[in-house]
């Protein structure tokens, strides 16, 4: 789920590319920060996993903001998928 102002389609697939290049420990500790727990919600709990543009409040050498009780992650404006790889 995307809110906000639309992220760029090439923004959204840096960042699914990235979490597909994770190991699994990578993976669960993207789980940690943006849920805070290892695993994903029980199915059938009414959470989704959401991308918030964050453009215009955070600078583009600032790290994700997550929102572990929405299960929202604020995603800066990185100017490629190796920035964004790095934060």
């Amino acid at each position: 789920k995307i809110t906000k102002a639309e992220i760029p389609q090439s923004h959204l697939r840096w960042f699914w590319n990235c979490v597909e290049s994770f190991t699994e420990e990578q993976k669960q500790a993207l789980l940690m920060f943006a849920w805070g727990c290892k695993r994903l919600p029980t199915p059938g709990v009414d959470t989704k996993f959401t991308i918030e543009n964050e453009y215009d409040s955070m600078p583009q050498d600032s790290l994700p903001r997550a929102h572990t009780c929405y299960f929202t992650i604020d995603m800066p404006k990185y100017s490629s998928p190796e920035v964004m790889r790095k934060r």
